[in-house]
Formats: structure tokens, C-alpha cells, sequence
């Protein structure tokens, strides 16, 4: 089976491969009285029913490293985390591979879902993680992969969120790159369009919005998702505007579950991309490191252009010539460059044999963090490591 999930700080949605419809769930739990766990809807009447405590905003939960108190014990959000995933998951079996999208690329919050889903799975190789925009890419080219050779427009409305996103297509040094943006507005509750003058307001902000962000663009193609948009013809200036911009408009509620269910099914049947993705969850750098070979030096590639960054670990050894600098070139899009220059030898005793050998690993914390760790490994049987360590983080803006 395969499933893909999108999650907001208010639902999760889910789809699979033996459903056309779409689950929405309320990303919300409820611990009863009686101890017990349960999510979604039942939460809410439970707690409605004075039958146990309510529990919600898991993002900002993670976010922050805070824990909920209940009848004197601290639940943290790993705890929370894996009851809601164990009661979501528990209804499908032989799961072959899960997609997880979600709109938050916070380093806490992507690591605590990894750990919650390995839990949960029992094998990291079978899910991944993604966010919205990887989901938006796939989305599309199920729908026409055509459409990615021009301009694309989305604007998703979900509860409080209003977000924009947009599809460009660019190419650098003969290869493709699909490079998707996103724009946040101010948060816009849902609420207010119970009565009739909140729905004028939320039409003037939306109309307002979408005029700044589309001027002076053209579009193939242009996207609403988001339950805000489930009763569009109240917007009626915003969706006059939207018909006006010269392009097809279509609305596809739960267009991030779809897509995250089309990611992993690319995964599993390893269909190859013919362009980079850039992204959130992408690297926008390419990344080179200066070694000597044979008395040459060789640039060895480390990291490409929209690779997943949250998985991306790059582990190697060296051995130290003489006093040289490690040096790594880091390349970005608009075709700069800039120099990592370590010198080892601030931390190092680096012996003049060529007997100091080193171990090196890449990672990121942020999208544009590159960390940096050097440990020394000594030289087989005959010098010890010293265990002395280099670590360093390097922004890439």
C-alpha cells in the first residue's frame, strides 16, 4: 500500500492507493480519562463530552521543546507524536511506502517526525519527508508535465494559513532547474467568513493579495487548494481577478496529499527526474572539495543542486598533505562562487609523512547551514587518534 499524508497545524490528510477519496483528520488527541488515546473527531467529542483533555498545535509543540501536563504527568511530543501516528496508521496494513508533506522545513520538526515515522514504520527506507512544494512539483506532473515549461500560480488557503506559491523554470550550464517559491500573507481566520461581513473582508484580502503577487506575470497555469477555498464563489472580486490573469484556474482541495502520494510512488518505481528540483527540502548549492591526487588536485563532487537536504550526509577520508588548506568550493544558481577554507592545522598536528589521516562529514542543520566535522583518525598501527575534533557550522547567504 502506498499512502501519502499532508499535514497543517490544524489536519492531516491522507491518501492511498485503495481510496479515490481523500481522509481528512483534525490533527488534534485527546487522552480520556480512562488513560486511553484517541484522534480526530473522536477527540473533540470526547472532550466535548468532559471525558478527557484535548490536545493540539504538535508543531508548535516540537518547535519549541515544550510538554503537555496532564493529571500531574508530562507527556512530551515525542510521546504525543507517536500515539497520534499509532492510532492513524492503525488501519492500514502492509504499508509499502509512506510520504509524509508538510509546510514547515524546521529542522526540530522534521527530525521529530523521522523519528515518530521510524517508530511507527520500523524501517527509515520506508517513508520520506517532504513539504509542500516537493508535493506541488509532483502534483503537476501527474496533471501535465508540460505545464512546468511555464509560469505556475497556487494559492492555498487552509484555516489561518494564506500562502502563495510559484513555479519558475530556469536553466543553468545546460541543465534544467524547476524552482518553486513560496510567499506568506498574514494570517487570515477562517472564522470570520461565518457572518457576511467577514466573508467581504477575507474577499478584499485575497483580491488584494493575488493582485500584488501576479503583477506584471504571465501563467500557464494557476492553482486554489485549501478548505478556505471550498465555497469559492463567496470571493467574488478574488476569483473575477484570478479569471481575468489569462490562464486556466483550477481548485483541487487536497492537492498536497495527492502529491505526496504521486512523490512516493516515483520513489518506489525510481522514475528519474529530466530536471532538478529546487525547493524548501532541496539544496540550492553545489558543492566541490579541492583533493590531491597523484600531486594534482581534483575537484571531487560532494553535493549537487536539489538534492534532499535533511537526508543529505556526505562521510569521506583524507590523508593530510604537509600544511595545505582544505578547501571546498561552494557554487550556487546565479553563478557565484565562494571558498570554504579550513586550515587544519589550527587543530590538527599534521606529520609531514602523509600519515595523518582524517574523517570528514557534511550535513545540514538548515537549508542553508552546511555543518562541518573533522576527526582525527590516526594512521593504523601507528599512531593513535588523537580523538581532536574540528566542528563548524558555514551559512551559505
Amino acid at each position: 500500500m502506498f499512502i501519502g499524508i499532508s499535514i497543517t497545524e490544524e489536519d492531516v490528510y491522507i491518501k492511498t492507493d485503495i481510496d479515490e477519496n481523500i481522509l481528512s483528520v483534525p490533527f488534534v488527541m485527546c487522552r480520556t480519562n480512562n488513560a486511553t488515546w484517541v484522534i480526530g473527531k473522536s477527540a473533540y467529542e470526547e472532550t466535548l463530552n468532559n471525558n478527557g483533555v484535548l490536545i493540539d498545535r504538535f508543531l508548535y509543540l516540537i518547535e519549541n521543546d515544550a510538554e503537555i501536563t496532564i493529571s500531574n504527568y508530562k507527556y512530551t511530543a515525542t510521546l504525543l507524536l507517536n500515539n497520534y501516528f499509532k492510532n492513524l496508521l492503525s488501519t492500514y496494513k502492509d504499508i509499502e511506502y509512506l510520504t509524509l508533506s508538510i509546510n514547515n522545513n524546521n529542522i526540530k520538526v522534521l527530525n521529530m517526525f523521522q523519528k515518530v515515522l521510524t517508530e511507527q514504520l520500523g524501517n527509515i527506507e520506508k517513508f520520506k519527508i517532504i513539504t509542500h512544494e516537493d508535493s506541488l512539483i509532483e502534483y503537476v506532473k501527474k496533471l501535465n508535465i508540460d505545464l512546468l515549461n511555464g509560469t505556475i500560480g497556487l494559492f492555498d488557503f487552509s484555516n489561518k494559513s494564506l500562502m502563495y506559491y510559484e513555479i519558475n523554470k530556469t536553466i543553468y550550464k545546460g541543465k534544467v532547474f524547476i524552482n518553486v517559491n513560496k510567499i506568506a500573507h498574514p494570517p487570515v481566520p477562517i472564522e470570520m467568513m461565518s457572518k457576511k461581513s467577514g466573508v467581504i473582508i477575507c474577499d478584499n484580502i485575497l483580491y488584494k493579495f493575488a493582485q500584488n503577487i501576479t503583477k506584471n506575470k504571465k501563467y500557464t497555469c494557476f492553482f486554489l487548494t485549501g478548505e478556505g477555498f471550498l465555497n469559492q464563489d463567496q470571493y467574488r472580486d478574488f476569483i473575477n481577478f484570478m479569471c481575468s490573469i489569462g490562464c486556466q484556474v483550477l481548485k483541487e482541495d487536497y492537492l498536497f496529499a495527492i502529491g505526496s502520494f504521486e512523490f512516493g510512488k516515483s520513489v518506489v518505481n525510481d522514475y528519474e527526474n529530466t530536471f532538478y528540483a529546487i525547493t524548501d527540502s532541496t539544496t540550492k548549492i553545489s558543492l566541490t572539495f579541492d583533493a590531491y591526487t597523484n600531486q594534482n588536485i581534483d575537484k571531487i563532487d560532494l553535493i549537487d543542486f536539489g538534492e534532499l537536504w535533511f537526508y543529505k550526509i556526505c562521510d569521506f577520508d583524507i590523508i593530510a598533505i604537509d600544511n595545505k588548506d582544505l578547501i571546498f568550493t561552494v557554487e550556487f544558481l546565479n553563478g557565484t562562487t565562494k571558498d570554504i577554507v579550513v586550515n587544519i592545522n589550527e587543530s590538527f598536528k599534521i606529520r609531514k609523512d602523509r600519515t595523518t589521516k582524517l574523517s570528514i562529514r557534511f550535513d545540514f542543520s538548515q537549508q542553508d547551514v552546511l555543518n562541518l566535522l573533522i576527526i582525527d583518525k590516526g594512521f593504523g598501527e601507528f599512531y593513535e587518534p588523537s580523538n581532536k575534533r574540528f566542528n563548524k557550522s558555514y551559512p551559505l547567504v
